[in-house]
């Protein structure tokens, strides 16, 4: 059953095998919703395929950057900002491989080429006017490319942005940013509980995979309505997290396994040996490492059961109280996941993060001589760095000030400090 529709307006283009691309203006309706079926390996939740009217607002900041080269080569690989053309090489899958070739108009909002690239050789069949959306970057799109996943392949959309900036040196420079403009959404079940999730491809590659091991956070995403609202909110770190083997929803784990495409979810329940994890505030968040992959999991009462096993920190989020009673987030990170949590079965595990958290300012002298710029770090109890702060309506602080004096302890400056 069909939830929600969309209705949309955008280029579409289909392939042949022997690398034929035709584009069409194309108006319809994209329907929202799933159905399931059991599987032996658990139950296979649809899903509908969704073109974004917003990348930032539906997908998030899912912008990955491919180097750009001249179409005709130059010394030292130089890419003169007015270079007449430029490609990048996009790989869709195991088998296809897209070339694209941008050439600046008189008007200078450009024109895409897209073509498939099967002999090494760039065949520009159809063309997408680009529109300038800044004096930064032209933007293209969405594009309805084919993407091989070792199956059957299958279309997926993507927005294209071609940047030019000037670098040190006076050096203009060129980058192609690629991002899926598409992404999967639907009803899944976790026991009891329906909950709408959303499979988003954001390393732009066409592919719905697990995030990589080591890879900081860099690789898909999941989005489940955790406050059921009916919205999936990609900047809500209680609703976007890595998409992994595993999540955790409803105080329990529950084993993923989502079709390459991303057309549907299999769910069903995890059999992970967990022990008890403890801390002093009463709400957080982790976001670890180990040998079940990458995991998010959210603490409440001040406890969370962990998988058993070593994991790597690489967030931890956490709720404080200031002296007056209110309630604020803390989002810190672990430089270099450095922070090791040996989880047990048989023994509660404490958190060594979380408050007091102390202020440290560094000063360093600017390239006159003559100044000196202070920069201030939050850190938290085992040394973790709050890179955002903000109370329960997602609002910051007010900016905080800090205070210099003599020897002698007079005031010499009050000054403020700046976010960002």
């Amino acid at each position: 059953m069909n939830e929600v529709y969309l209705k949309l307006r955008a280029v579409r283009c289909s392939a042949t095998r022997h690398g034929t691309v035709v584009f069409v203006l194309v108006s319809g309706l994209v329907g929202l919703g799933s159905c399931s079926v059991p599987t032996a390996r658990g139950e296979e939740f649809f899903l509908k395929h969704r073109v974004a009217a917003s990348i930032e607002e539906e997908i998030g900041n899912a912008w990955v950057v491919f180097p750009v080269r001249s179409a005709q080569p130059r010394p030292n690989d130089a890419v003169p900002l007015n270079s007449p053309e430029l490609t990048a090489t996009l790989d869709l899958g195991t088998k296809w491989q897209l070339r694209l070739q941008t050439s600046l108009g008189d008007t200078g909002n450009g024109i895409l080429h897209v073509s498939v690239d099967r002999n090494g050789s760039i065949v520009a069949n159809e063309s997408i006017s680009g529109v300038k959306r800044n004096p930064m970057y032209t933007e293209f799109g969405p594009v309805r490319l084919i993407v091989d996943h070792g199956g059957e392949p299958r279309p997926q959309w993507f927005q294209f942005q071609l940047w030019g900036s000037d670098e040190e040196h006076g050096q203009p420079t060129r980058t192609l940013r690629v991002a899926s403009a598409s992404y999967f959404r639907g009803t899944v079940k976790f026991g009891d509980r329906r909950m709408l999730v959303a499979l988003i491809d954001a390393e732009a590659n066409g592919l719905y995979q697990f995030v990589r091991k080591g890879s900081s956070g860099r690789g898909d995403r999941l989005l489940i309505d955790v406050n059921g609202d009916g919205r999936l909110d990609p900047a809500d770190r209680d609703e976007a997290e890595p998409l992994s083997r595993y999540v955790f929803v409803g105080g329990q784990y529950w084993r993923l396994e989502p079709a390459p495409d991303g057309s549907s979810l299999v769910v069903e329940p995890a059999e992970l040996q967990v022990g008890m994890v403890h801390a002093d505030t009463d709400r957080f968040a982790l976001l670890l490492e180990g040998d079940v992959g990458v995991l998010r999991v959210s603490g409440r009462d001040g406890k969370a059961p962990v998988p058993v096993g070593s994991h790597s920190v690489l967030r931890c989020d956490y709720h404080v109280r200031d002296e007056s009673g209110k309630l604020w987030n803390v989002f810190t990170k672990v430089d270099g996941g450095n922070k090791t949590l040996l989880v047990t079965a048989d023994a509660d595990t404490k958190l060594p993060f979380g408050p007091p958290l102390v202020a440290r300012v560094s000063a360093a002298s600017t390239t006159r001589g003559d100044e000196l710029t202070l920069d201030l770090t939050l850190a938290g109890a085992a040394g973790e760095i709050c890179d955002g702060l903000a109370d329960e309506r997602g609002r910051p602080p007010a900016a905080p000030k800090v205070k210099i004096t003599d020897s002698a302890g007079r005031e010499l400056a009050l000054l403020d400090f700046h976010y960002g």
